[in-house]
């Protein structure tokens, strides 16, 4: 399904309830905004917003509107800005971050949500 632009002002419920299966937003410059799939009102499955200039700002697979598994987010250039794990909607695992430039940053363990390391 795509929406548009009329029906992509409406709030994130409203949007949430009015999708169930594929979905695509765009920007009124036609670039794409959002893409996913709902499944009874909630994400499922992967999950990718783009910024204005078309550039992927993130992506997450959420299973019955609850992030697991990869995530990643980006810098407005492109570069990764951050990789890590959900699990059951907590970060869990390896997280790392990155600079604007592409190297890494600093690195965290997460365990159900809570930070175990530096």
């Amino acid at each position: 399904m795509t929406i548009s632009n009329t029906e992509e002002k409406l709030s994130q419920i409203e949007r949430e309830n009015y999708i169930d299966g594929p979905y695509q937003w765009f920007y009124d410059n036609g670039k794409l905004s959002e893409r996913g799939t709902h499944k009874d009102g909630k994400w499922d499955g992967l999950r990718e917003v783009f910024y204005e200039n078309g550039q992927l700002w993130i992506r997450g697979n959420f299973v019955y509107g609850v992030l697991n598994g990869l995530y990643e987010s980006f810098h407005y250039n492109g570069q990764l800005k951050t990789r890590g794990t959900y699990k059951n909607g907590e970060q869990d695992g390896l997280w790392e971050d990155f600079n604007l430039d592409g190297p890494l940053t600093s690195r965290h363990t997460f365990r159900n949500g809570e930070k175990v390391s530096s």
